[in-house]
């Protein structure tokens, strides 16, 4: 407790406070372990932190489709949050833009040349604590929030997968993928896909010699295709024809989870990646 903090309880001033603790021969703390103290260090970063100007804890449309894009491309931990797309610039003003209609808070984006690559990076402690109180968002153990899975709200529910299929998925000639990691997290996707009345098959795989298992989840047949073009019928042009062709050529019954090639670094099956916007009818 400083000498500010004593003067202010008994009512004196800080100069009579010192003397006394002259008098008892007790040991002043020097301006630099003064301020090393763990009250002082809370206090100056609370004066540091940005406040959101919105009101953020009821889930909305919104803040359910950043942690979907969370769950998928995006890193955030206590501190910060970091989000890196390649290529697709509209893809990171769409996650901006929902993160301003949330919190209130504008924030920009940088293009990285060496990986063609669109960074934002957002340093909020308040916003991150915001976020994680909702689950868990790593690669391997994410979850589907509780508060979305139990949810009945096509809105909700529409705008968590957009962001999911926005980060993972991706357009077949005859379906539409999304591939993960996280066993939990790909069960749950299938899961809201039901709820929209969406059905969907998962199959596990991984790569010649190695350990790391994939799930697979794949929306196919021509009924189900057109149902999800519905739900989300905004994609970006090149996948839009791929969407089109598909449900003009038809579906097999049949699929079987292939091997990405040896240069493809990402667990996507295929290369192209989906963009969609999820309107509810």
């Amino acid at each position: 407790m400083s000498a500010s903090t004593i003067a202010l309880r008994y009512h004196v001033s800080t100069s009579i406070v010192i003397n006394w603790l002259r008098f008892y021969h007790i040991p002043l703390r020097t301006h630099r372990i003064s301020m090393n103290t763990l009250p002082l260090k809370r206090k100056l970063r609370e004066q540091h932190l940005i406040h959101p100007n919105k009101r953020h804890s009821a889930l909305t449309p919104e803040k359910a489709y950043i942690l979907g894009v969370l769950a998928g491309d995006g890193h955030i931990n206590s501190k910060f949050i970091r989000f890196e797309i390649r290529y697709d610039h509209e893809f990171i003003e769409e996650f901006l833009r929902c993160m301003h209609s949330v919190y209130g808070i504008r924030y920009s984006y940088y293009y990285y040349a060496p990986r063609n690559s669109y960074i934002t990076y957002i340093p909020s402690q308040l916003i991150c604590q915001d976020l994680l109180r909702y689950g868990d968002f790593r690669t391997y153990t994410w979850k589907i929030p509780k508060i979305i899975d139990s949810s009945h709200k096509k809105s909700i529910l529409g705008s968590y997968l957009r962001g999911l299929y926005d980060s993972e998925g991706s357009v077949g000639r005859y379906d539409i993928l999304f591939t993960s990691v996280s066993r939990h997290g790909a069960y749950g996707v299938k899961r809201l896909l039901t709820k929209l009345s969406i059905p969907s098959k998962i199959r596990p795989w991984r790569q010649r010699h190695r350990k790391k298992v994939y799930y697979t989840l794949r929306i196919g047949r021509k009924m189900y295709l057109k149902k999800f073009a519905i739900l989300s019928n905004q994609f970006k042009s090149c996948l839009a024809s791929s969407i089109t062709g598909s449900i003009n050529l038809g579906f097999s019954s049949d699929w079987v989870a292939q091997e990405p090639s040896p240069k493809q670094t990402s667990p996507s099956l295929h290369p192209q990646r989906l963009h969609t916007s999820f309107i509810i009818p």
